[in-house]
């Protein structure tokens, strides 16, 4: 067979090494559109367990407050009426300085 002609009932294309590649009728958009809005994806996933869904929303916020609160802590400013900054190390073996403080951004 030439390469390239059709084989395998029209399923697939020969190959430069006279083997038949059978063709996907399904690309990567078609899969991950099923993956997604089928019934057996992700999409059904975070409805079926709504509530781990919850619980990640809720840790995912906690740990962007505490990383903002950490490096609002650590950054250095110009302004002489804030106290100076602190080390990474010193606020992460202090963690509740970091909220007792919180007159500094008011």
């Amino acid at each position: 067979m030439q390469p390239g002609a059709p084989c395998h009932d029209l399923q697939g294309y020969c190959d430069v090494f006279q083997r038949c590649r059978l063709i996907d009728a399904e690309g990567l958009l078609s899969r991950l559109k099923r993956l997604v809005f089928g019934g057996r994806g992700a999409g059904s996933a975070l409805l079926r367990y709504w509530y781990l869904t919850v619980v990640a929303v809720v840790l995912g916020g906690a740990a962007t407050i505490v990383f903002v609160r950490i490096c609002a802590v650590c950054t250095p400013s110009t302004n002489p009426h804030l106290p100076p900054e602190r080390g990474i190390l010193s606020s992460a073996l202090q963690p509740v300085s970091l909220f007792k403080d919180m007159t500094r951004f008011q």
